[in-house]
């Protein structure tokens, strides 16, 4: 779902897919009218971040071989699924602020088509950093082994990436039919895609994170630590921010989104449709956030974008 799952209120009758809400009093809706404007601004605000910001992290990892050292095949993966996230919801952004009720319903398959994308970007990106979280729970836990089968794992990352895209695209394709669901069909999908897109995966996460923690203080008396425990450990470091970020910005949109699949009637006034808003832009912050992240946890990145897109050719 993108910025097109939020009412534009244009009339006196609106609609969520096949709901209703209804009659509504238009007095209840002078708040929301203030505040829409603000979101549209802050909502492409982060979302044009989000892009340039993964763009350029994109192009540090190409063009620097320092930066691919430090960086997963994952991270990357994430920082592509940003990028394209953040390119789809520009798109439901604009619908949103330009279209009238009767052109989104003229135009539904749009829509849906959007919500499609949006779920197959996010799908990609969730996977990316489960997959991710393990990996580092492989080579913090057994360090000694890991290196040994490290010639390996490129195989292993080739086949999990492939698995990733394949049931990004494959999962939520229902949306990309341009259906006309109906309860019997809205509710099912929408607990499918909200536990396995979203508490299986972060239950998976939060777990993996925890014993990577463990494992890493139990550690906290051994000798100083040399550079590559020492890279590994700001990797690990990395991988809990962004679970906390990204449990923080997303999970009130997914509360929302079950919620508007099974409610009958959805409540029409400011502060329904406010708090449906702002969990909505909370979902870009994260995209936004990430590659600061990187610039912050990885001196090699630094350095790797310093040397790409700060110096001339001829100075390097």
């Amino acid at each position: 779902m993108s910025s097109i799952g939020i009412p534009n209120v244009t009339s006196s009758t609106m609609f969520y897919g096949n709901k209703t809400f209804g009659a509504y009093n238009s007095d209840d809706l002078v708040a929301y009218f203030r505040m829409k404007p603000i979101s549209e601004v802050i909502a492409f605000l982060l979302l044009s971040i989000a892009v340039l910001g993964n763009s350029f992290t994109i192009g540090t990892i190409l063009l620097d071989k320092q930066s691919r050292k430090f960086c997963s095949a994952y991270l990357f993966n994430i920082c592509l699924a940003d990028a394209l996230f953040a390119i789809v919801n520009i798109a439901g952004e604009t619908i949103f602020a330009t279209w009238d009720m009767r052109m989104r319903l003229k135009h539904q398959c749009v829509e849906y088509s959007l919500i499609y994308l949006r779920f197959f970007t996010y799908t990609v990106s969730m996977l990316s950093l489960v997959a991710l979280s393990v990996e580092r729970f492989a080579a913090v836990s057994s360090p000694v082994a890991w290196m040994k089968k490290k010639p390996k794992m490129r195989k292993i990352k080739e086949f999990t990436l492939a698995i990733v895209w394949i049931f990004g695209i494959l999962f939520p394709l229902p949306y990309a039919m341009c259906p006309k669901f109906s309860d019997a069909l809205t509710i099912p999908l929408n607990i499918a895609l909200f536990v396995l897109l979203h508490i299986i995966p972060l239950c998976t996460i939060i777990v993996v994170t925890f014993k990577i923690c463990q494992v890493l203080y139990s550690r906290v008396t051994e000798p100083a630590a040399d550079q590559r425990r020492a890279q590994r450990d700001r990797l690990v470091a990395l991988l809990v921010v962004m679970v906390i970020t990204f449990f923080i910005f997303f999970a009130p949109f997914h509360v929302l989104y079950v919620y508007m699949g099974f409610a009958r009637n959805l409540p029409i006034n400011s502060k329904y449709l406010i708090g449906s808003r702002i969990a909505l832009v909370a979902t870009y912050v994260y995209p936004a956030l990430t590659p600061i992240f990187y610039f912050a946890f990885c001196k090699n990145f630094r350095s790797g974008f310093s040397k790409v897109f700060w110096k001339c050719p001829s100075t390097q």
